[in-house]
């Protein structure tokens, strides 16, 4: 397949192998060249014969590898790319080493080290496309000027399964310019680099980023600087110089044209063609100019005797023979029926032929176009495709927060093409799957069958409602009047009402007046008198804990804390935080023992002994439009958020994470929800209907 550049040294209980395969054909040159550094740590000592330092089975592991990545890697022939061909050869790679895992063939966990390179030339920008993966702590380097760049960091795996369905994961694209140089070093080289580079600077990538040179020469001569911690430490450093010399001859793809003496051969008997027309085209036209020129000198002279005898015997003509005489004059000058029919068919062959110009010309744009478009969705798949490839990496270790936002990412590069392009069956074969393992990771339940739980058969159509478990209140915010479903009565307070919360079986009204009043046993108390902690205040969200009352003002930014005495009895208005805090964009506010906010940008803030701790930032799909509000007791350990421009009830934990999503078509105009005491019940507001759901 191609030619094999290869070391092998084994010290101690470790076995370092690298290759380098070089495309032979125009199909494997298309993918460029192939770099594999392997590397097998801590072997048994009956995997390792001593005996003229050669391995026994186990250490052939690497070879085994690089022999399914080689040959796979240059199979791949359908539209060949080196990300499509390293990404079928991982494939093949993961599934053989998980064979091995399954067989009880475990050693290799933890200990192998490999990194796959591949290195093209892109002809038209003349840079170098880098593709590149790895398995274990291998480290890459890009040195770029006087930069070192660890381009490594975004494909480290770490805490693998000990039987991962996948060794291999992510794989990085970017494009190399000349000029740049690639290190591959193993851990144990990686810190003796390290160790130097903290030592004031003078560090083995600053010198070599500075020779010019990159010869395995120049490089034993900057390395010998180190040659005592060297000398101590075994494992591989491998250097790519990408410079225009070294790639000038190795790295250059063939331009696929046609055969050159065809082609020569084609532009000879073009010219040919295009001179014989010109000359033939030269000779015609020069021949009829020189006979209209004799012919209109006759003309010219035959005219002139004419006149001279016309002019002596006008005066003694009629004025019906000088007319005669004109129109024998110029009948020469009028066109034949024939000529004109000649003209007109020369012109409408000039129309018809510029109307297939502006045809063949509209359809050329209309496909550039559509190449384009084709193009432009071929890259977003392909970056997609990226993404997802990450999130199944970090599902291997078990992250599914980090799995979850790369989803989302290749979400976002998918669907606004997927919505536009609708009829591309590719666009949307990759949304639907994105979707769906969106859906698995965002714990999505749809709700088929609701339970109709309270039917309001009034003209009264609520917005709020406030529920103890035996009886549920209906208002509306701007309005004095509160519908009770256990009476079926309509009470009115003496001011309009604007929040509501339970105070043990009661509940406890703030008026719009900024005054208290309490809902008993249907009966209202006196309005109570509550203090007021500047001029002008206002009270935007209203929450109580422990009987005590919290008024959140946006103007001053201020959390105003009301300590409860006794009965209907409070104390005055005390600022509750210690600091200034932004709170201008609080559209929601609840109670534990910690404080939660709702902001307008749908982040949660949480406050906790008058300071603020955390900004919790929901990453959810479908990705968060509008949340309305925010519910939570100390007895329970979720939040729970409404949305009702998604018809749905998001439940986390109160560490942020994802515990359930709640939706239904059938919630098409959520308002307010309820959570009863033991979290079991959650209770829907929709139009004038209360849906009951039991989790």
């Amino acid at each position: 397949m191609g030619r094999s550049a290869r070391q092998k040294k084994i010290q101690q209980s470790s076995i370092f192998d690298s290759f380098i395969f070089e495309p032979e054909n125009i199909n494997e040159k298309k993918l460029g060249y192939l770099c594999i550094i392997g590397q097998l740590s801590n072997l048994l000592p009956t995997q390792v014969s001593s005996k003229f330092g050669q391995a026994r089975p186990r250490s052939n592991l690497l070879e085994n590898l690089t022999q399914i990545i080689k040959s796979k890697y240059y199979s791949y022939l359908i539209k060949p790319t080196a990300e499509k061909a390293l990404k079928e050869s991982l494939k093949k790679t993961n599934q053989f080493l998980s064979e091995m895992a399954h067989k009880g063939d475990v050693a290799w966990l933890g200990n192998l080290n490999l990194t796959i390179l591949c290195l093209g030339l892109n002809s038209p920008t003349n840079s170098i496309e880098l593709n590149f993966t790895k398995a274990g702590d291998h480290k890459l380097f890009l040195l770029r000027g006087k930069q070192t760049i660890d381009i490594s960091h975004d494909v480290e795996l770490q805490n693998i399964d000990p039987y991962p369905p996948k060794a291999f994961g992510n794989i990085i694209s970017g494009q190399l310019n000349r000029g740049d140089r690639l290190l591959v070093l193993s851990k144990d080289i990686f810190s003796v680099f390290d160790k130097a580079y903290k030592k004031g600077g003078q560090n083995l990538f600053s010198h070599l980023a500075k020779v010019s040179d990159f010869s395995e020469k120049s490089i034993k001569k900057v390395l010998k600087s180190r040659e005592k911690e060297l000398s101590e430490t075994s494992g591989i450093c491998l250097a790519i110089d990408l410079s225009e010399k070294s790639l000038s001859e190795k790295l250059r793809l063939p331009i696929i044209v046609q055969k050159p003496k065809k082609a020569k051969l084609l532009k000879v008997l073009v010219s040919e063609k295009i001179n014989n027309f010109k000359k033939s085209v030269s000779s015609r036209i020069s021949i009829k100019l020189l006979t209209s020129l004799k012919r209109k000198k006759k003309e010219k002279k035959k005219v002139s005797k004419k006149y001279s005898r016309f002019s002596k015997i006008f005066n003694f003509l009629t004025p019906k023979k000088s007319i005669s005489l004109l129109k024998n004059k110029f009948r020469r000058f009028i066109p034949s029926p024939k000529k004109i029919e000649l003209i007109t068919r020369k012109k409408n062959i000039i129309l018809i032929c510029g109307f297939i110009f502006i045809l063949a010309f509209g359809f050329m744009i209309l496909d550039k176009q559509t190449q384009k478009e084709n193009q432009k969705i071929q890259e977003t798949l392909m970056n997609a495709q990226t993404k997802i490839d990450q999130a199944e990496s970090a599902l291997i270790i078990k992250d599914e927060n980090l799995a979850n936002k790369f989803l989302l990412e290749a979400w976002q590069m998918v669907f606004p093409l997927a919505e536009e392009k609708r009829k591309n069956k590719e666009l949307a074969i990759v949304k639907e799957k994105i979707e769906s393992e969106l859906n698995k990771l965002n714990k999505r339940a749809e709700i088929k069958e609701q339970e109709l739980f309270v039917e309001l058969n009034t003209d009264f159509n609520p917005q709020r409602f406030i529920s103890n478990g035996n009886n549920f209140y209906f208002y509306n915010p701007g309005s004095n009047k509160v519908y009770e479903t256990k009476t079926g009565r309509t009470l009115e307070a003496p001011q309009n009402i604007k929040f509501a919360v339970l105070l043990g079986s009661s509940v406890l009204f703030f008026l719009e007046n900024n005054n208290l009043i309490i809902l008993s046993e249907n009966q209202w108390s006196s309005e109570i008198n509550i203090d007021k902690p500047f001029a002008g205040f206002t009270c935007d969200e209203f929450a109580s804990y422990n009987s005590n009352l919290y008024c959140l003002n946006k103007e001053k930014e201020q959390i105003i804390k009301y300590n409860h005495f006794t009965n209907l009895l409070w104390g005055s208005a005390k600022n509750w935080l210690k600091s200034q805090q932004d709170l201008s964009k609080a559209k929601s506010m609840i109670i534990d023992g910690s404080i939660w906010v709702l902001n307008q940008n749908n982040s949660i803030d949480r406050y906790r002994l008058a300071a603020h701790q955390e900004t919790i930032d929901i990453n959810t799909f479908p990705i968060i439009e509008n949340i309305t509000k925010i519910k939570t007791s100390s007895t329970l350990p979720y939040l729970y958020l409404l949305e009702p421009s998604q018809n749905r009830i998001i439940i986390l934990t109160k560490a942020g994470e994802i515990y359930k999503q709640i939706f239904s078509e059938k919630f098409d105009d959520l308002k307010d929800f309820e959570i009863s005491a033991d979290g079991k019940t959650i209770w829907l507001l929709n139009e004038n209907n209360i849906f009951q759901i039991k989790l």
